[in-house]
């Protein structure tokens, strides 16, 4: 299980503590790509992507999927199953996405370079 986000946002790295302090030890969190090539793609430069026996998800599906597969509490698990659903978190995640350099800034952190 592998987590991989934007290292040059501060908020996608905020946002990757607090998924890390969620999750069970074993999965790894990285700021960066994987170093898979089939699995470098334009999509991998834009969201955030967890992967986990070969399989690849972006954006809010990586989020959930991730909540969902190494969440250390029922509550963590229950917002990736909340997190997977179609139409909220995915307009939630994009907008979040669009704006996660104003969002570093409100956070204290550096600026995004990728928005």
């Amino acid at each position: 299980m592998h987590f991989y986000f934007d290292p040059d946002c501060g908020f996608c790295q905020a946002s990757a503590r607090v998924l890390q302090r969620w999750c069970r030890p074993e999965l790894q969190v990285t700021g960066g790509t994987p170093s898979d090539p089939a699995a470098v793609t334009a999509e991998i430069r834009r969201h955030a992507v967890y992967s986990n026996g070969g399989h690849y998800f972006f954006g809010h599906a990586a989020i959930a999927h991730c909540l969902q597969d190494a969440g250390a509490s029922w509550m963590a698990r229950a917002l990736g199953r909340l997190a997977g659903l179609p139409v909220i978190p995915r307009l939630l995640y994009w907008a979040v996405a669009r704006n996660r350099a104003r969002l570093s800034r409100l956070l204290g952190t550096h600026t995004c370079r990728l928005s």
